[in-house]
């Protein structure tokens, strides 16, 4: 699946992003991105009990969908 919503990054470089945000970003439910993360298709990082997407998986998803 092919992200509609493909502005440019306004973050920091090499900021990871929230699940929550990058769901929004990406034009997606939260609940479809924690569905991804769950089965594998998208790496995360964790930092404690919260949990991120780095900076480039994010840019992967934007660019190519979740595979």
């Amino acid at each position: 699946m092919l992200p509609t919503h493909t502005q440019p990054d306004p973050r920091p470089a090499g900021k990871p992003w929230a699940v929550a945000e990058l769901a929004d970003h990406l034009a997606i439910s939260h609940r479809h991105l924690c569905r991804l993360i769950a089965a594998g298709r998208v790496r995360v990082v964790r930092f404690g009990r919260r949990v991120a997407v780095p900076a480039a998986e994010a840019d992967r998803l934007m660019t190519e969908g979740a595979r």
